[in-house]
């Protein structure tokens, strides 16, 4: 009330003089509790160990609730569970779930700046001027990429992925249809005037220069990890999540829908289909990560001898309901 500054100098005589110093235990026990109030001082190391405790009680917490629904729950659900927990925890520095949009306006805007000026694209670009005309890749996005058989899709994509990692982000190209080997074959012809045929076939003798500048570029500099079987779309999120905690991961491709299965088999194939894209629309809002997805066309296109349209995507409505965007590719002909 004098104005004076407090410290434990002034607080002792001035509880000296109310003659309340005693009460509380003498200037002793004052002493002792200005000297033991935390600071800021180690602010970010008591922070540090309140969510490490939080986290031991979080997966207390948890682990018991799973361990009662061992043999009730099925066990590839169980796991999901288990890994979106863990995934839950691992990006909890990264991001939360709630936040003020009023706190969000000067990073936009500095965003919004930077794309104006062209120095931040945004999204993720293909590098592919055609596919990109419609817009980059954006994180959360389902991108489905469809086509009749022999169209070039595979190809496309594998050069989307090529292009991605080339230029420092890391991919992960799900091949249900073909081996490591044929996939190499055509990201070697990216670099190479070869086709992935003639490469596969050896006919590339008067190539080994350029053969060899393109290995050690893709060895060096590219982060594209391949996968040669069919999965479920548990298997393609577990390995996912071992990309996105450990080094990273900007873009997931999948080639191609049809030839993936989900977990309940019980259910018609057109439930199936419409399972497996709300669970990868789900995936790339969970990891922040645009997915491309390629998709097989019905025939009528084909027959109809006319542009593909959304009704021809193949087996499923749900893949137009899931998807943010579907590019088509066919082959021109005269009228088109």
């Amino acid at each position: 009330g004098k104005g004076e500054s407090i410290d434990l100098v002034t607080l002792t005589n001035s509880m000296r003089t109310c003659n309340e110093l005693a009460k509380i235990g003498g200037a002793t026990y004052l002493s002792y509790i200005v000297n033991n109030v935390p600071t800021s001082v180690n602010i970010k190391a008591h922070s540090r160990i309140v969510k490490e405790k939080a986290t031991e009680r979080f997966l207390q917490n948890n682990i018991s609730e799973w361990l009662t629904k061992v043999g009730e729950t099925p066990m590839d659900e169980l796991c999901q569970k288990v890994q979106s927990a863990i995934l839950k925890i691992q990006m909890a520095d990264k991001a939360t779930d709630m936040v003020r949009v009023g706190d969000l306006i000067p990073a936009f805007l500095d965003d919004l700046e930077a794309r104006q000026d062209g120095k931040v694209p945004l999204g993720l670009p293909s590098g592919i001027k055609a596919f990109d005309e419609f817009g980059t890749m954006l994180p959360g996005q389902l991108i489905t990429l469809a086509a009749r058989p022999a169209v070039g899709k595979s190809a496309l994509a594998l050069n989307i992925a090529n292009n991605v990692t080339s230029a420092g982000k890391v991919a992960l190209y799900c091949s249900f249809e073909m081996t490591n080997d044929e996939n190499m074959a055509r990201l070697f012809s990216q670099s190479v005037p070869l086709s992935g045929t003639v490469i596969q076939k050896g006919l590339v003798a008067n190539f080994w220069p350029q053969i060899t500048k393109a290995a050690q570029a893709i060895k060096n500099g590219n982060k594209l990890f391949i996968t040669e079987r069919k999965m479920s779309t548990y298997t393609i999120k577990t390995n996912a999540i071992k990309l996105k905690t450990s080094v990273g991961l900007d873009l997931l491709i999948i080639d191609y829908l049809q030839l993936m299965n989900s977990e309940d088999k019980k259910q018609n194939r057109n439930y199936e289909l419409s399972e497996i894209t709300g669970q990868l629309k789900d995936l790339a809002m969970e990891l922040k990560i645009p997915i491309l997805l390629l998709s097989q066309l019905s025939r009528d296109a084909a027959k109809e001898n006319r542009k593909p349209i959304l009704s021809d995507l193949r087996d499923s409505g749900a893949i137009e309901q899931d998807s943010n965007r579907v590019v088509f590719i066919h082959k021109f002909s005269v009228g088109d």
